[in-house]
């Protein structure tokens, strides 16, 4: 079970947009550490207040209309500050 609401934007050759929805009531503790399978994008519909961070970094605040590129492989989080949704559009290759 994932700690976010996922519905198919579009499917295209071998490429998949999903919009992903975090609820600002989500606890931290659901939000683990983890890697992706695959290099993808993601674009920031609506936040208010989440943080991002990478292995290693600081967590930085995720900004509406920023879009952040993950490396496959790379160990990565968010962060909830409870004062709003997180909405994003997440491009990834279909396995």
């Amino acid at each position: 079970m994932f700690p976010f609401i996922e519905k198919n934007i579009l499917i295209c050759g071998k490429n998949r947009i999903v919009k992903r929805i975090f609820k600002k009531e989500l606890d931290n503790s659901l939000l683990n550490w983890h890697i992706d399978k695959e290099d993808r994008y993601i674009k920031i519909i609506n936040c208010k207040d989440w943080h991002m961070q990478f292995e290693n970094k600081i967590p930085f605040p995720l900004i509406k209309d920023q879009i952040i590129f993950i490396k496959k492989g790379r160990w990565h989080r968010i962060i909830n500050r409870k004062k709003g949704n997180l909405d994003l559009l997440v491009l990834k290759e279909i396995e």
